[in-house]
């Protein structure tokens, strides 16, 4: 499973540093590696916000259950029927197919979460775009502006010259 730093895994929850380590002291999460695995976290908050530049520290198996939601719950409940009525089946089969099912489950919400920040992104980028051809179009207009004032004071400056002289031109040896 995925273990997240305790920093990340409270901006995750929205709560502070302190009150995941309190929540780590009380018993609700369990530390692991430095850390605390998603699926632990998904449990004691159900609505996590996704993250821009989230660091997973490590990729492990799970050692136990997932309970996080009615799917896997009843997952798990059909299993143990299956168990009963079933006893040709051991019972790390058993575990593994909870196990799958929980990794199912959080693969399914990181992928929404990556769809998420996937939008907003896109949303970004369009604002940043549109402002940038607004400022290009700005910059535009005001070029084109002081291109004319500064033909119009050409014009002022030449009519105000006089007119040129005629040259007189010299003779070339009396032929020219």
């Amino acid at each position: 499973m995925a273990i997240l730093s305790v920093n990340d895994a409270s901006r995750m929850a929205g709560v502070t540093i302190q009150a995941m380590h309190d929540q780590i002291s009380n018993g609700a999460l369990t530390q692991t590696n430095g850390g605390i695995e998603v699926t632990e976290l998904i449990r004691v908050y159900p609505n996590l916000k996704p993250l821009a530049r989230l660091k997973i520290r490590e990729v492990k198996q799970a050692t136990s259950p997932i309970q996080t939601s009615n799917e896997t719950q009843a997952t798990q409940a059909q299993t143990s029927d299956e168990l009963n009525s079933n006893s040709g089946e051991s019972q790390s089969s058993i575990e593994n197919t909870i196990q799958q099912a929980g990794t199912v489950e959080l693969l399914i919400r990181e992928l929404e979460w990556n769809k998420e920040l996937l939008e907003q992104t896109n949303q970004l980028m369009a604002k940043q775009l549109a402002d940038q051809r607004a400022l290009i179009a700005d910059q535009a207009r005001r070029l084109d502006e002081k291109d004319r004032f500064w033909a119009r004071q050409i014009e002022i400056a030449q009519s105000l010259l006089p007119a040129p002289a005629p040259v007189a031109r010299k003779k070339f040896l009396g032929i020219f």
